[in-house]
């Protein structure tokens, strides 16, 4: 999943930090309440797979995902994600769309707060799009699923494009904060990095499929 890991320059001008951290803000906010918005249309919604795991069993996961990411040196780069995807299929297909939102949301939040010294800024920015990332991934996953049975070719496949949807939409969010707090995006490395990440959501929700299956 992706994560904000960048920040205005420190030579840049006070008043352009305080209109970028406004910018982050209102960018969070917009996350949030689009969250809010899927939840409610997903709120009668429960587990697909016949079997209800309670969203605290799932958090931890999402807590250990966040807490140990993976780096991987490519060239003179180092590149860091992280395993969310894993629970964030497991909890598609057994756990209720918005029991899923609280499950990422708290397990995040812990991570955050308990392992990493962010800014208030940055730290909301990261849980409010974890947050869109998995109400985002419900709708598309039941919506691509439609009638057809979870656990099958079907449900695999609706799986795997819905973690790289969340995929290219967090790498989105997070491109748009770097540019909103002074920042200077280069798209053509934004694209290697895209592609990247989808490969790395990819692998990681065949290894989520795996655990479903």
């Amino acid at each position: 999943m992706a994560a904000m890991t960048a920040a205005a320059p420190a030579a840049a001008p006070v008043r352009l930090v305080d209109r970028g951290s406004v910018m982050v803000w209102m960018m969070s906010a917009v996350a949030g309440a689009v969250t809010v918005g899927l939840c409610f249309s997903l709120a009668d919604a429960s587990s697909l797979a016949g079997i209800a795991v309670p969203w605290w069993a799932l958090a931890p996961l999402f807590y250990i995902t966040e807490r140990h990411l993976v780096r991987v040196h490519i060239r003179r780069d180092e590149h860091s994600f992280s395993l969310g995807e894993i629970p964030l299929v497991l909890g598609l297909f057994f756990v209720a769309p918005v029991e899923l939102v609280l499950a990422q949301l708290v397990g995040s939040l812990a991570a955050v707060v308990l392992h990493r010294e962010e800014k208030l800024v940055k730290a909301v920015f990261n849980l409010a799009h974890f947050c869109l990332e998995a109400s985002l991934a419900g709708v598309i996953f039941r919506l691509l699923l439609g009638p057809d049975a979870p656990v099958g070719p079907m449900g695999r496949a609706a799986a795997l494009v819905a973690v790289a949807a969340t995929t290219v939409a967090g790498a989105l969010a997070v491109w748009l904060a770097i540019a909103a707090t002074g920042g200077a995006p280069r798209w053509r490395r934004f694209v290697q990095l895209l592609g990247f990440g989808i490969v790395v959501a990819v692998m990681n929700g065949s290894f989520g499929l795996l655990a479903v299956s």
